[in-house]
């Protein structure tokens, strides 16, 4: 029964799904910066200023508007979400120095 799905196979063990919980979004995390570790940032065809400017500047910018225009309160998680991120990039940085 072809439902018109393919089935992709990809060495790159960043994967893509909604998460449920903290601990599902840390691991995401954690396992994606240990991916771009091995083959670096160029695989999202984006720069580091590019995923700063998107996490920092246009997150906040949603969460400002998600808040006060939109009245959605799901956006006072995003820096619990950024947060997450710098904690998983940091802890990868700190391992490489060492």
């Amino acid at each position: 029964m072809n439902q018109g799905f393919q089935v992709v196979l990809m060495k790159d063990a960043l994967y893509h799904n909604t998460m449920t919980s903290l601990p599902e979004l840390a691991k995401k995390q954690f396992v994606g910066i240990t991916n771009f570790k091995k083959t670096g940032f160029g695989v999202t065809g984006r720069s580091t200023h590019d995923l700063l400017y998107e996490f920092l500047i246009l997150g906040s910018k949603g969460m400002i508007t998600g808040l006060l225009i939109d009245r959605d309160c799901s956006w006072m998680l995003y820096p619990l979400f950024v947060l997450t991120r710098v904690v998983a990039y940091g802890a990868a940085s700190l391992n490489e120095a060492l």
